[in-house]
């Protein structure tokens, strides 16, 4: 079965964290474990004059520390940060295509971020989403025109209407790719 790690960075609350395990170990077949990554690992992948974090930077530490961990097929960091790559002004998460890790931000995926106020299921479905689709990647998918958490999220909006679960084919390829270890 793979192992899937969900690397807190910095403070991420618990029932995230456990919702999340619950979540992806119903709907795949992996095992899910938690790692602690201090904030200031991260402290030079921030951009003061964006007031934002360089994701690829982020990407780059949780790659090195997915080759670090033993028996770890993928690791997926989680930050209750903001960041940008590249031309996008933000991003939700971001992923090494077939690579062995991801990351999702928190900030932008709180309604609170948008002047709504704080609603738990609405977040951690959100979250959810992003986390299934930053996965995705890692084993290969790319974005999907289904209606399939593999579509691209250019707004929050896009993410409340994706649903969260893969397509029929994302799913199979997933699995099989999984299956193949």
């Amino acid at each position: 079965m793979h192992h899937i790690v969900l690397v807190e960075i910095g403070r991420v609350d618990e029932d995230v964290l456990y919702y999340l395990r619950e979540k992806l170990e119903n709907y795949l077949p992996v095992n899910v474990s938690f790692h602690h990554l201090d904030i200031r690992r991260i402290k030079s992948c921030y951009d003061r004059r964006r007031g934002q974090y360089f994701s690829p930077m982020v990407l780059d530490v949780l790659i090195r520390l997915a080759f670090s961990l033993r028996g770890v097929d993928r690791v997926i960091g989680l930050a209750d940060v903001d960041a940008y790559s590249g031309t996008l002004n933000f991003v939700f998460g971001e992923a090494l295509l077939n690579g062995p890790a991801a990351v999702v931000y928190l900030t932008r995926l709180n309604p609170e971020f948008y002047g709504e106020e704080f609603d738990e299921d609405l977040f951690l479905e959100r979250v959810y989403k992003e986390v299934l689709h930053e996965l995705g990647h890692t084993y290969g998918l790319t974005h999907c025109r289904n209606y399939c958490v593999m579509v691209f999220s250019n707004s929050i909006l896009d993410t409340d209407y994706k649903p969260p679960r893969y397509c029929e084919n994302c799913y199979e390829k997933l699995v099989a790719r999984i299956s193949k270890r």
